[in-house]
Order: structure tokens, then sequence, then C-alpha cells
């Protein structure tokens, strides 16, 4: 088998490794097909019933460091693994309370026939001890997917009293269970409002543009207000795809004040894709200060520059009814980081995936995306998160972390379902994930600091295998047609992240999983209680034991490999919505099976190290300890310690002088056990 430096795809074969090349044309171009295609599978599917399930208590499941709270079960499409911009998950300081939405359809007793859907919002103000399940929609005809829940305090210290905002596309019976429209659902203090999306923004519309998915922030206070920026869809042949829109509820008005395309967005100054049904814009972020600024940031290119990718910004003042015009991260900045970090060349990677926005200050705010350079073949050469500040017109671009390689998504592909020997077979297609590496950013209510999550591949643990050979179909954009590829073995994801304390610089990257699942699915909300409080919200896929006996899909699944469905995201693989929360500041160390370490790895510093970096580590016990360096490949570079120390901290130098610029990992071993962190190296 063949493994690329990152360790891109699974088992490394030819046509996976070929997801890693990034030819100079490739990161330019529009890669939203593969939503448009669950978008489709969706609509062909809204009917099928939901896969009946074994019953099972819902007791709490434990994996790793991380005990969760099982809330439901999905049942269509589940928000976590549809539009890397739709907020769903909320923390809200005024009355300690997460809150979440959940959506599913109802279906007639006897016929089996869809009939329509729900809506719930889920409360905990006990960290998740218990929940609220509070039904607000129960619509017969209509089935609300992908909702987009925006809170806002006005002061309350009581859940109840919460004003939120949810904005749903609309599948109508009327129309063949279609997608139609969309509507809002308002809870104010009036009561719960409830209207009609009527397509999209009121004004400045002339091509009829609806609402999509997008971004939600609120603005609490005395006049409390939620404001939405959307990439807007288009039901037409009129008009630019890739156009943006906002809206603004206010809620001492119950009214919405702001609905249109605002003028300084207008499409015309980005670059222009050549096809209406193309885009090279991406998502927008949206996030506000404390007194009520907006700022709006995509990551685009421009017409004036249609071969630099950068962050860009547009603010308003006046709670969304006008908008500057976007001020842009300047090239030199990127550049300087590649000079930085000794990469021949620099660029953004995978502009349409999962980015993150958080506002630290007046006219400041903190971006987060991914950056890469590629080798002379045009393969990945490295791959990291970079934070974009802004502060009231500067910028700077800093490093995260760096990332092992690339996650995939599974999902069944109906259209070649007679490879597979007729309707009930299932063939799994893989893509990039959808989501990329998943990375939210949160603000510590308490001030505390700022915390970046984000998944990836852990190659430390090796290739997993999968017990038989796998076929899985990849759609290749360039020929339009799908690529068969054979997997044997995959790199499974975990959880990590980083923390940056008030004043302080980003740390050290911790694997809070450290499994063989394959994590994915995985939030915290933008706000969080503080560092030492995290709320996380994740899918987990059903198992094999869990479907009911006579599901049709049940004999075709049980072929699946374990580790394949495990990666799956699918309307007909449902999955569990977990919640958990950690504390970012103490990381239990555990191993594979979840059973705490007696010593813990503390801190390699600095890092990235250009001379040397020492490492800290605490044992609760004595006993024999090894400190060694591996590569990616995992190939040891250096011994750094071996012998036997007593219980304690520790502390022993890494000499990086011998070693090239890249990424290795540091691995401490006591009494057997080990445990390992990144460590960068820089020239």
């Amino acid at each position: 088998m063949r493994k690329s430096l990152l360790g891109v795809g699974a088992s490394a074969l030819m046509a996976v490794t070929a997801l890693a090349q990034i030819p100079q044309a490739l990161h330019q171009q529009d890669n939203r097909l593969h939503m448009q295609r669950q978008m489709k599978d969706a609509a062909a599917h809204i009917t099928e019933a939901p896969v009946p399930m074994v019953l099972r208590s819902a007791k709490n499941t434990a994996e790793q460091a991380l005990t969760y709270q099982v809330l439901y079960t999905t049942d269509f499409y589940p928000f976590f693994e549809m539009y890397n911009t739709n907020r769903t998950f909320f923390y809200d300081a005024g009355t300690d309370a997460v809150i979440t939405v959940r959506n599913n359809r109802t279906f007639a007793q006897g016929s089996g026939q869809l009939e329509g859907g729900q809506l719930r919002v889920y409360t905990s103000n006990n960290d998740g001890a218990s929940w609220t399940e509070t039904e607000i929609l129960n619509k017969p005809g209509t089935v609300v997917a992908m909702p987009n829940l925006g809170v806002a305090n006005g002061g309350t210290t009581s859940v109840n009293e919460l004003l939120w905002s949810i904005l749903g596309l609309t599948y109508e019976q009327s129309a063949g269970w279609a997608l139609t429209s969309s509507i809002y659902l308002l809870n104010t203090a009036s009561g719960l409002l409830d209207f009609p999306g009527n397509g999209g923004p009121q004004s400045s519309n002339p091509s009829g543009f609806e609402w999509y998915y997008g971004d939600i922030v609120s603005v609490n206070g005395d006049a409390p207000t939620t404001h939405m920026v959307s990439q807007l869809r288009r039901n037409n042949n009129a008009g630019q795809y890739g156009t943006y829109g906002t809206w603004t509820f206010d809620y001492s008005f119950e009214d919405f004040t702001v609905s249109t395309i605002p003028t300084a967005w207008d499409v015309s100054q980005f670059r222009n894709p050549g096809t209406l049904l193309s885009t090279y814009n991406s998502a927008a972020r949206l996030g506000a200060d404390e007194e009520g600024r907006l700022y709006m940031v995509v990551n685009n290119l421009f017409a004036d520059d249609e071969n630099n990718r950068v962050a860009a910004v547009s603010t308003s003042d006046d709670q969304g009814t006008t908008w500057s015009n976007f001020d842009r991260l300047p090239t030199s900045a990127l550049n300087a980081y590649a000079t930085a970090q000794g990469w021949e060349n620099i660029f953004v990677y995978r502009a349409y995936d999962q980015e993150a926005l958080a506002v630290t200050g007046i006219g400041k705010f903190s971006y987060f995306l991914r950056v890469a350079s590629s080798d002379a073949e045009g393969n990945l050469a490295a791959l990291d998160i970079v934070e974009i500040g802004y502060d009231n017109g500067a910028w700077s671009v800093g490093k995260v972390a760096s990332l092992n390689g690339i996650p995939l998504e599974f999902s069944r592909q109906d259209s070649l379902s007679q490879i597979a020997g007729g309707q009930y077979g299932w063939v799994p297609s893989y893509a990039v994930a959808s989501q990329g590496h998943e990375i939210d950013v949160a603000v510590a209510a308490d001030g505390g600091g700022l915390i970046v999550k984000w998944i990836d591949e852990n190659p430390d643990l090796g290739y997993q295998q999968l017990g038989k050979t796998q076929s899985a179909y990849f759609f290749s954009q360039q020929n339009g047609q799908w690529v068969e590829s054979q997997f044997d073995s995959l790199l499974t994801t975990d959880v990590y992240y980083a923390v940056k304390p008030a004043g302080g610089s980003w740390q050290t990257p911790v694997n809070i999983t450290r499994d063989i699942a394959y994590d994915k699915g995985t939030r915290i909300p933008a706000i969080v209680p503080s560092l030492e409080r995290i709320p996380f919200m994740s899918l987990k896929t059903i198992t094999k034991a869990q479907y009911n006996p006579s599901y049709p899909f049940l004999p075709a699944i049980q072929q699946i490999p374990d580790l394949i469905l495990d990666a799956s995201v699918h309307y007909a693989t449902p999955n569990q919505v977990q919640y958990t929360s950690f504390n970012a500041l103490n990381p239990s160390s555990v191993n594979e099976e979840g059973v705490a370490y007696p010593f813990a790895l503390n801190t390699i510093a600095p890092n990235p190290a250009a001379v040397s970096a020492e490492v800290t580590f605490t044992m609760d016990v004595a006993g024999m300890v090894a400190v060694d360096v591996f590569s990616t490949t995992g190939v040891k570079v250096a011994t750094v310690y071996n012998g036997e120390l007593q219980s304690g901290i520790h502390g022993v130098t890494v000499n990086t002088n011998t070693l090239a610029s890249g990424t290795y990992y540091v691995a401490l071993s006591v009494n057997g056990q080990r445990l390992v962190q990144p460590l960068t190296v820089v020239r």
C-alpha cells in the first residue's frame, strides 16, 4: 500500500491518493456537487420511512475520556451532516443553558405513508444531566429540513424566556414532497410566531433568489435581534448563484427589519465562474461584537484578483441595514506565512468546507481556515489550520495546528445499486468529508480565551484493517463518472482541540478521543461557559445490532465492514446524537480502551521549534520511561530519554537541530503505555 505524506484517504490506493493532488486550478473550482447530490438524494427519499431499530435503553455511552448522554436517533439527514454554516447548537450564558434543535418526519400508523414533519427544541441548564424537549411544530403536509437556529437573550435568567428563531427549508406534500420554499418559526415575548419564508429577500431581489443555508448570530440586551447571512438558492434561470442575502429579526418589534441583498455584496465584485449554475464564493460567516456591530466574513476570489483567494470582511453598524465594502486580507500576509513555514507555495484548501469565526472584541475577530502547500507533482506537502486575525483594519496570519490527513465520508450510492443486485443493494460511495475537518471556534464567556475544535486522521494508531476488501466509488468531477476503488483498511479520525488563553498564544493541540472509532459530526457552540467546561455534541452511527431484523437493507449492511458503516453519512444509516462536556485545560489522558493513564504528557514548548523543545510530563507512579520522536510515517528518528524515573513532574529536551522541517510525534512511554503529541520543526 502507498501512503501519502499526510496519510490522505484510507488504504492509499491510487484513486484515493488522487484526492490529495492539488493542481493549481483545482482549489479555484466550485466544489458544491457533493452537497447538491445530497439535496437531490434527500428529495428523492423523503417519503421513505425511518430505519426500524431494536429498542434499547437510553443509557449513557462512554468513549475514551468522554461520557455521552444520548439525546435521540436521527430520522433523516440530521443537521450535523448538512450545510457547514447552519447553527443548531448554542450555549446561553445568561441562563447557563445549552440548546439544540431536532427535525424529523411523521408517518401514518397503518399505511406507513409520510404525513408531515416535526421540530423540537432541546434545552438543558445542568450540563446535560437532564433535558427539556419542547415540540414547536407538528405540521401535516410539510417536512422542515436543515433547521437553522438562532438564540437571543433579552435579559433573562429563565430558559423558558429565551428568544429564538428557526429558518428551515420546506418539503411540501402538495408538490410531491419536493423542496418548495422555507419557513420561519420565532419564539418571542408574545409567543410562537409562524411566518412563511416567502422564498427569499424581500428587497433588492429582482432575480427571485430564495433563502438557503447560512450563518446566524444574535445580539443580546435590551433590544435583542437575530441576524442571518445566507448564500441564496436559485429556483429559476435568473441571477448568479453565489449571491449573498441577509435578514434581521427584531424581537422588540416582533418583525423583520431587514430582508435584502446588500449593494456592498454585489456578486459582480467576485470572480465570475462562467456559468449561472456555479460559483467561486465561499459560505459566509457572521459575528457580532458587544456594541452590536456585525461582521460578515467570506473567503473569496475577487474580480480584480482572480487567482488569489483571501479572507474579507464587510461590517454593519445599523443592525444589518447597510454594509461596508469588503476589507481584504493582503496576499502578502499569506505569502509571509508560507515563507515562515518554509513552504514553496500557499493556497487556501477547500474553501467551501466548514470554517469558523469568533469576534474577540470591538473591531476584532479571528477567522479559522486551512491553508496548504503542494509539491512539484501537485500533491499536498503540508496542511495547516491557521488563525486569520483582524484588529481594526490590521490583518495577521498565525498557525494553530498542522493536520495529519483528509477525513473521508461514505454513503449509499443509489444510482449504482444495480451493481449489488437490485433495489436492496448497498453500494458505498466515498468523498472528502463535506464538512472538511469540522473546524469550530468558541469564545469563553468568562473571558478565558478561545478554543478551536476539529477532527483529523490519527496516523499514530495506524491503519485499521476492515477484515475484507470493500469496493467503494468516488465521483470524478473531471470526467463526470463514478470510479471504483477498493479499501482493505482505513485511518480513523479523532477529535482534537487547541486553546488560546486570554493574552496568550495557541497551546499544543490535544487529542480528546484517541480511539479507533470514526469521529464525525462534531460541534461546539460559538460561546462556551469557560475553557474548563466545553459543551460538545457529536454523531455516532448506530451499530448493526440496533437495526430491526426485518429492515430490507440489513443483509447488505451486514456485508459492510463496521468501520465503513461507522464513517457513513446517509439518511439510511441513522446516527445517535450525543452530548457531553470536557475540561480543555485539564483533559483526561486515556488509552485506546478508555482506561486512564497514571501519567500525563503535559506540554511541548516551544512548538513549533527551531533549535530545541522541552517536553514536560507528570507521573503518578514510578516506572521505566522512554521519550522518542517519530516521523509521520512511524519511523523513530530520535530517542530523547530511556530509563527509570520516580513519580513527579519531569522535563526532557528534544534537540531539533538535526531534524528537517516538518511534523513529528513525541511519544512518552511509561511501563509500556504510551501517549503521543505532535511537534513541528521549522527552519
